[in-house]
Protein backbone atom coordinates (compact mmCIF):
# COMPACT_ATOMS: atom_id res chain seq x y z
CA UNK A 1 0.00 0.00 0.00
CA UNK A 2 2.60 2.36 1.00
CA UNK A 3 0.14 5.18 1.77
CA UNK A 4 0.44 8.13 3.74
CA UNK A 5 -1.81 8.43 6.67
CA UNK A 6 -2.79 11.63 9.04
CA UNK A 7 -3.15 11.12 12.75
CA UNK A 8 -3.56 13.89 15.16
CA UNK A 9 -3.49 14.49 18.81
CA UNK A 10 -6.95 15.23 20.27
CA UNK A 11 -6.80 19.47 20.65
CA UNK A 12 -7.00 19.41 16.98
CA UNK A 13 -10.67 19.70 18.19
CA UNK A 14 -11.34 17.81 14.26
CA UNK A 15 -15.71 18.03 13.41
CA UNK A 16 -16.34 14.25 13.38
CA UNK A 17 -17.68 14.39 9.55
CA UNK A 18 -13.57 15.05 9.09
CA UNK A 19 -12.50 12.67 10.93
CA UNK A 20 -14.18 10.11 9.27
CA UNK A 21 -14.18 11.89 5.89
CA UNK A 22 -10.22 12.00 6.05
CA UNK A 23 -10.02 8.54 8.11
CA UNK A 24 -7.62 10.38 10.31
CA UNK A 25 -6.77 8.65 13.83
CA UNK A 26 -6.75 10.62 16.66
CA UNK A 27 -4.51 10.43 19.54
CA UNK A 28 -6.41 11.34 22.92
CA UNK A 29 -4.98 13.14 25.57
CA UNK A 30 -5.50 12.61 29.40
CA UNK A 31 -7.96 14.49 31.61
CA UNK A 32 -7.12 14.01 35.24
CA UNK A 33 -9.52 14.36 38.09
CA UNK A 34 -10.29 13.88 41.34
CA UNK A 35 -12.06 10.92 40.40
CA UNK A 36 -9.46 9.35 38.04
CA UNK A 37 -7.96 9.65 34.77
CA UNK A 38 -9.69 9.44 31.32
CA UNK A 39 -9.53 10.07 27.30
CA UNK A 40 -9.73 13.47 26.32
CA UNK A 41 -13.49 13.09 23.75
CA UNK A 42 -13.76 9.18 24.58
CA UNK A 43 -14.57 8.71 28.04
CA UNK A 44 -14.93 12.45 29.28
CA UNK A 45 -16.57 15.73 27.58
CA UNK A 46 -16.51 19.17 27.79
CA UNK A 47 -19.68 19.34 30.11
CA UNK A 48 -18.71 16.69 32.56
CA UNK A 49 -15.29 18.60 33.69
CA UNK A 50 -17.59 22.08 34.06
CA UNK A 51 -20.18 20.31 36.06
CA UNK A 52 -17.55 18.71 38.01
CA UNK A 53 -15.69 21.61 38.91
CA UNK A 54 -19.17 23.26 39.57
CA UNK A 55 -19.59 20.45 42.19
CA UNK A 56 -16.25 20.52 43.77
CA UNK A 57 -14.24 23.71 42.57
CA UNK A 58 -10.99 21.70 42.01
CA UNK A 59 -10.30 22.38 38.26
CA UNK A 60 -9.06 18.71 36.27
CA UNK A 61 -5.34 18.65 34.91
CA UNK A 62 -4.83 17.85 31.35
CA UNK A 63 -1.22 15.37 30.54
CA UNK A 64 0.33 14.60 27.11
CA UNK A 65 -0.30 11.31 25.25
CA UNK A 66 2.76 8.83 26.11
CA UNK A 67 5.19 7.71 24.24
CA UNK A 68 3.50 3.87 24.30
CA UNK A 69 0.12 5.96 23.26
CA UNK A 70 1.82 7.21 19.97
CA UNK A 71 3.83 3.78 19.39
CA UNK A 72 0.50 2.00 19.61
CA UNK A 73 -1.14 3.93 17.37
CA UNK A 74 2.01 4.57 14.87
CA UNK A 75 2.08 0.67 15.05
CA UNK A 76 -1.11 0.12 13.78
CA UNK A 77 -0.71 2.02 10.31
CA UNK A 78 3.55 1.45 9.78
CA UNK A 79 2.31 -2.85 10.07
CA UNK A 80 -0.31 -2.13 7.34
CA UNK A 81 2.72 -1.06 4.95
CA UNK A 82 1.59 2.58 5.36
CA UNK A 83 3.14 5.71 6.67
CA UNK A 84 2.22 8.27 8.80
CA UNK A 85 1.96 12.39 9.10
CA UNK A 86 1.25 13.15 12.72
CA UNK A 87 0.27 16.62 14.00
CA UNK A 88 1.11 17.40 17.54
CA UNK A 89 -0.59 20.47 19.32
CA UNK A 90 2.11 23.20 19.84
CA UNK A 91 5.37 22.03 21.78
CA UNK A 92 5.15 25.05 24.20
CA UNK A 93 2.01 23.79 25.30
CA UNK A 94 2.71 20.02 25.49
CA UNK A 95 5.01 17.75 25.43
CA UNK A 96 3.28 15.97 23.15
CA UNK A 97 5.51 16.93 20.06
CA UNK A 98 8.54 15.60 22.40
CA UNK A 99 7.11 12.04 23.17
CA UNK A 100 5.70 11.56 19.68
CA UNK A 101 9.01 12.15 18.26
CA UNK A 102 10.78 9.48 20.51
CA UNK A 103 7.87 7.18 19.81
CA UNK A 104 8.77 8.01 15.94
CA UNK A 105 12.41 6.59 16.10
CA UNK A 106 10.89 2.77 17.38
CA UNK A 107 10.17 2.78 13.78
CA UNK A 108 11.92 2.39 10.22
CA UNK A 109 13.38 6.01 8.76
CA UNK A 110 10.94 7.74 7.08
CA UNK A 111 7.99 5.59 8.25
CA UNK A 112 6.72 8.41 10.69
CA UNK A 113 6.84 12.49 10.18
CA UNK A 114 6.12 14.03 13.58
CA UNK A 115 5.01 18.01 12.49
CA UNK A 116 4.74 20.53 15.56
CA UNK A 117 2.07 22.42 14.85
CA UNK A 118 3.01 25.37 17.17
CA UNK A 119 -0.62 25.86 17.43
CA UNK A 120 -3.81 24.61 18.85
CA UNK A 121 -8.01 23.50 17.84
CA UNK A 122 -8.66 24.57 14.43
CA UNK A 123 -5.23 25.97 13.76
CA UNK A 124 -4.52 22.15 13.62
CA UNK A 125 -7.04 21.00 11.28
CA UNK A 126 -5.93 24.30 8.92
CA UNK A 127 -2.67 21.58 9.04
CA UNK A 128 -4.36 18.51 8.25
CA UNK A 129 -6.42 19.88 5.54
CA UNK A 130 -3.16 21.60 3.91
CA UNK A 131 -1.61 18.12 4.45
CA UNK A 132 -4.80 16.34 2.62
CA UNK A 133 -4.53 18.41 -0.37
CA UNK A 134 -1.35 17.40 -0.85
CA UNK A 135 -1.45 13.68 -0.15
CA UNK A 136 -3.57 13.60 -3.02
CA UNK A 137 -1.69 15.26 -5.25
CA UNK A 138 0.97 12.76 -4.96
CA UNK A 139 3.87 14.35 -2.87
CA UNK A 140 6.15 13.42 -1.14
CA UNK A 141 5.66 12.86 2.96
CA UNK A 142 9.39 15.37 3.20
CA UNK A 143 7.43 18.02 0.99
CA UNK A 144 4.44 17.77 2.40
CA UNK A 145 6.13 18.38 6.17
CA UNK A 146 8.37 21.20 4.68
CA UNK A 147 5.08 23.08 3.04
CA UNK A 148 3.16 22.67 6.20
CA UNK A 149 5.96 24.23 7.78
CA UNK A 150 6.72 26.82 5.16
CA UNK A 151 3.43 27.98 4.21
CA UNK A 152 0.79 27.12 6.34
CA UNK A 153 2.48 27.58 10.17
CA UNK A 154 3.47 30.91 9.75
CA UNK A 155 -0.04 32.11 8.26
CA UNK A 156 -2.10 30.54 10.70
CA UNK A 157 -4.12 32.93 12.85
CA UNK A 158 -5.95 32.23 15.80
CA UNK A 159 -7.59 34.18 18.49
CA UNK A 160 -10.39 33.68 20.67
CA UNK A 161 -12.92 35.60 23.13
CA UNK A 162 -13.19 34.46 26.53
CA UNK A 163 -16.54 35.46 29.03
CA UNK A 164 -14.76 35.08 32.34
CA UNK A 165 -11.74 34.48 33.93
CA UNK A 166 -12.91 31.73 36.31
CA UNK A 167 -10.98 28.79 34.32
CA UNK A 168 -8.00 30.69 33.85
CA UNK A 169 -7.74 31.56 36.94
CA UNK A 170 -8.37 28.35 38.48
CA UNK A 171 -5.81 26.81 36.19
CA UNK A 172 -3.33 28.97 37.94
CA UNK A 173 -3.30 31.04 34.53
CA UNK A 174 -4.53 34.70 35.86
CA UNK A 175 -4.02 36.25 39.62
CA UNK A 176 -7.00 36.86 41.54
CA UNK A 177 -6.99 40.21 41.13
CA UNK A 178 -6.87 39.83 37.52
CA UNK A 179 -10.04 37.52 37.99
CA UNK A 180 -12.25 39.98 39.95
CA UNK A 181 -10.84 43.11 38.26
CA UNK A 182 -12.44 41.05 35.04
CA UNK A 183 -15.28 40.15 36.15
CA UNK A 184 -16.05 43.02 38.40
CA UNK A 185 -15.98 45.14 34.89
CA UNK A 186 -17.44 42.90 32.88
CA UNK A 187 -14.44 42.56 30.51
CA UNK A 188 -14.39 39.60 28.12
CA UNK A 189 -10.29 39.52 27.47
CA UNK A 190 -9.10 38.29 23.49
CA UNK A 191 -6.01 35.40 23.62
CA UNK A 192 -4.15 35.34 20.57
CA UNK A 193 -1.63 32.76 19.42
CA UNK A 194 1.41 34.31 18.08
CA UNK A 195 4.63 32.03 17.72
CA UNK A 196 3.33 29.43 19.09
CA UNK A 197 2.54 30.91 22.04
CA UNK A 198 -1.11 32.67 23.84
CA UNK A 199 -0.42 36.02 24.26
CA UNK A 200 -3.56 38.43 25.86
CA UNK A 201 -5.00 40.79 23.11
CA UNK A 202 -7.57 43.51 23.40
CA UNK A 203 -9.77 43.44 26.30
CA UNK A 204 -13.71 44.11 25.84
CA UNK A 205 -16.73 45.33 28.13
CA UNK A 206 -20.40 44.96 27.86
CA UNK A 207 -22.56 41.99 27.39
CA UNK A 208 -20.94 39.07 26.05
CA UNK A 209 -23.06 38.63 22.82
CA UNK A 210 -21.87 42.33 22.31
CA UNK A 211 -18.52 41.28 22.86
CA UNK A 212 -18.44 38.72 20.55
CA UNK A 213 -19.73 40.90 17.45
CA UNK A 214 -16.68 43.20 18.38
CA UNK A 215 -13.92 40.92 18.29
CA UNK A 216 -14.84 39.29 15.55
CA UNK A 217 -15.34 42.84 13.84
CA UNK A 218 -11.90 43.60 15.33
CA UNK A 219 -10.34 40.18 13.84
CA UNK A 220 -11.77 40.79 9.95
CA UNK A 221 -12.82 44.06 9.29
CA UNK A 222 -10.94 46.03 6.32
CA UNK A 223 -7.87 43.21 5.88
CA UNK A 224 -6.83 42.25 2.67
CA UNK A 225 -4.33 39.70 3.98
CA UNK A 226 -6.94 36.82 4.81
CA UNK A 227 -7.04 34.01 2.73
CA UNK A 228 -11.12 33.81 2.26
CA UNK A 229 -11.20 30.00 1.25
CA UNK A 230 -12.34 28.83 4.94
CA UNK A 231 -12.49 29.81 8.72
CA UNK A 232 -13.39 27.76 11.54
CA UNK A 233 -15.69 29.53 14.70
CA UNK A 234 -14.45 27.00 17.13
CA UNK A 235 -15.98 26.94 20.68
CA UNK A 236 -16.71 25.50 24.05
CA UNK A 237 -19.82 24.51 25.17
CA UNK A 238 -21.88 27.99 24.50
CA UNK A 239 -25.01 29.62 24.36
CA UNK A 240 -26.34 28.38 20.17
CA UNK A 241 -27.89 31.39 19.76
CA UNK A 242 -24.81 33.25 19.07
CA UNK A 243 -23.38 30.73 17.09
CA UNK A 244 -26.13 31.49 15.05
CA UNK A 245 -25.67 34.70 14.99
CA UNK A 246 -22.25 34.54 14.28
CA UNK A 247 -22.16 31.99 11.49
CA UNK A 248 -23.97 33.65 8.97
CA UNK A 249 -22.05 37.05 8.76
CA UNK A 250 -18.66 35.07 8.28
CA UNK A 251 -19.83 33.93 4.90
CA UNK A 252 -22.40 37.80 4.18
CA UNK A 253 -20.53 40.26 5.23
CA UNK A 254 -17.32 38.88 5.98
CA UNK A 255 -17.00 37.09 2.45
CA UNK A 256 -15.83 33.85 3.58
CA UNK A 257 -16.42 30.88 1.38
CA UNK A 258 -16.84 28.21 3.52
CA UNK A 259 -17.86 28.40 7.68
CA UNK A 260 -17.08 25.16 9.82
CA UNK A 261 -18.25 25.27 13.30
CA UNK A 262 -15.79 23.37 15.68
CA UNK A 263 -16.54 22.22 19.18
CA UNK A 264 -12.96 22.54 21.64
CA UNK A 265 -11.98 19.14 23.10
CA UNK A 266 -11.81 18.22 27.25
CA UNK A 267 -8.51 19.92 26.65
CA UNK A 268 -8.77 23.28 25.79
CA UNK A 269 -12.49 23.65 27.17
CA UNK A 270 -10.88 22.49 30.48
CA UNK A 271 -8.23 25.82 30.50
CA UNK A 272 -10.69 28.47 29.02
CA UNK A 273 -14.07 27.11 30.43
CA UNK A 274 -17.26 27.59 28.34
CA UNK A 275 -18.62 30.05 26.69
CA UNK A 276 -15.20 31.12 24.51
CA UNK A 277 -15.60 31.41 21.27
CA UNK A 278 -12.87 31.68 18.57
CA UNK A 279 -12.40 32.10 15.03
CA UNK A 280 -9.58 30.55 12.82
CA UNK A 281 -7.86 31.21 9.15
CA UNK A 282 -5.18 31.42 7.24
CA UNK A 283 -3.59 34.95 6.07
CA UNK A 284 -1.97 34.91 2.15
CA UNK A 285 1.23 34.09 2.03
CA UNK A 286 3.46 36.86 1.59
CA UNK A 287 5.67 37.13 -1.72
Amino acid sequence: MNQIKITADSPADLPKSLVEELDIKIVPLYVNTKYGSYKDMIDITPNDIFNQYETTKVLPKTSACTIEDYVNVFKSIVNNGNRVIHFNIGSKFSSCYQNACIAAREFPENSICVIDSQNLSSGIVLCILAANDLINKGESIDNIANKILKDIVPNIETSFIIENLTYLHAGGRCSSVAKFGANLLKIKPCIELENGEMNSGKKYRGPFSKCVNEFINDRLINRTDINKDLIFITHSPCEKEIINQIKPKLSKKYNFKKVIEAQTSCTISSHCGPNTIGIVFLRNKEN
